[in-house]
């Protein structure tokens, strides 16, 4: 379970589809009247990207970028692990400045690193391919997790807070998408009347595999890439930003 939750969450932040502010307010105008982030409370829109800046986590991210670089510092040759390469790897990863880390952010939440950290890792390296790839991807593995397991679900349990705190609960969200969605009883009448019990239940199986087979589909590309990421050292898609 907890493993498709992390595959679904991927998928969602690859798409930039996170539930964030700015979604639900275009969404669901009636409940969701602004859409600034209630964690920082700065007066600035909460997009996907704005989870990379907000200073609410600015401590969290600080600690998530020095322990993706000590999981990957792993994949570096015994006789190249020194205090200076370290820091300067470090720099050639995230960025040297608070812009370059903040955009380094945005990218890595969607599973994305720029083309040139990759080459400035692979310098650093002395041109040793594998020991790039197996950094970079290291990082960039263990930074997506740790962004989901505790800076997306703390976003998450305050948004909760403040759902309870404004009267917001989760029959009200469901009512919405009713309303937005209103069903005619004398087609739904209508239609139950021209269908046989037999087509009925043939019809309800043809969904069911249809909605099986498209989970399964999302779940196997999913899962072929992180597989691809971790375990066989492959260069993934995803470098290209």
């Amino acid at each position: 379970m907890r493993k498709n939750r992390r595959l679904g969450g991927l998928f969602k932040c690859l798409q930039e589809k996170l539930p964030v502010l700015r979604t639900l307010a275009r969404r669901r105008k009636n409940i969701y009247r602004d859409s600034n982030c209630i964690s920082c409370k700065n007066g600035k829109e909460e997009d996907q990207d704005h989870l990379s800046e907000c200073s609410k986590y600015k401590d969290l991210w600080n600690n998530l970028e020095e322990t993706a670089i000590q999981a990957a510092w792993t994949a570096v040759p015994a006789d190249m692990r020194h205090s200076k390469v370290k820091d300067q790897l470090r720099k050639a990863f995230w960025g040297s400045t608070q812009k370059e880390r903040i955009s380094t952010r945005k990218g890595l939440v969607k599973g994305l690193i720029r083309e040139e950290t990759f080459t400035k890792v692979l310098l650093l390296l002395k041109g040793k391919v594998k020991e790039a790839t197996c950094f970079c991807d290291c990082a960039s593995v263990v930074a997506w997790n740790i962004f989901y397991e505790e800076i997306w679900r703390i976003r998450c349990e305050d948004m909760i807070k403040w759902e309870k705190s404004n009267g917001i609960c989760r029959r009200d969200k469901f009512e919405n998408k009713r309303k937005k969605n209103p069903k005619d009883p004398r087609k739904d009448q209508l239609k139950k009347e021209l269908l046989s019990e037999k087509e009925k239940k043939k019809l309800r199986q043809e969904i069911k595999e249809k909605e099986l087979a498209e989970k399964c589909r999302r779940e196997k590309l999913l899962e072929e890439f992180i597989e691809k990421l971790i375990a066989k050292g492959e260069k993934p898609f995803w470098y290209g930003l």
